[in-house]
């Protein structure tokens, strides 16, 4: 009502927003601050600049055109590594030659990633809710599907082997 009282008008302007964080000073402190020890984590960056953290990572990405990440410490697979594969699939192949137990614990391994896959795609609000939906997922499983798993199990072995 005061708009229209004021101005005779109801349309609203159209508002400014002014970026105080991401000023030119700003974007230079950080830039400078990079510079210097670009080792520096965000967070010790905004704790030196008196900023934000966000409006530290709001410079570098849309400013400064960097893309943060984490390195992740990984272990590198070796030749070593590879030759310990296949010991392990020469002696599956070999000790395990009596498919019973080789299927029933394959199909084991087998249920574990299927039901991974199929139970845990939404949340369960209580454990008794997971539990059925684990046992329904279970039922659903044909004969026809363990079959196949069992039987695939030495030509997995032969394949890790060659």
């Amino acid at each position: 009502m005061r708009h229209w009282r004021e101005t005779g008008s109801v349309q609203v302007k159209a508002r400014t927003h002014r970026n105080t964080v991401r000023s030119p000073e700003n974007i230079q402190r950080v830039r400078t601050a990079l510079e210097r020890s670009p080792l520096r984590s965000v967070r010790r960056y905004s704790q030196l600049l008196n900023m934000s953290d966000r409006s530290v990572r709001r410079i570098l990405h849309h400013d400064l055109h960097f893309h943060l990440y984490k390195l992740q410490i990984v272990q590198e697979l070796t030749a070593a590594h590879k030759a310990l594969r296949v010991r392990c699939c020469q002696q599956m192949v070999h000790t395990h030659a009596d498919l019973q137990f080789t299927g029933l614990y394959c199909s084991r391994i087998f249920f574990m990633g299927y039901l991974k896959a199929q139970v845990f795609t939404h949340t369960l609000p209580d454990i008794n809710r997971l539990k059925n939906a684990i046992r329904q997922e279970i039922a659903n499983v044909t004969q026809d599907t363990v079959r196949r798993v069992m039987a695939s199990v030495p030509g997995r072995w032969h394949q890790c082997l060659h």
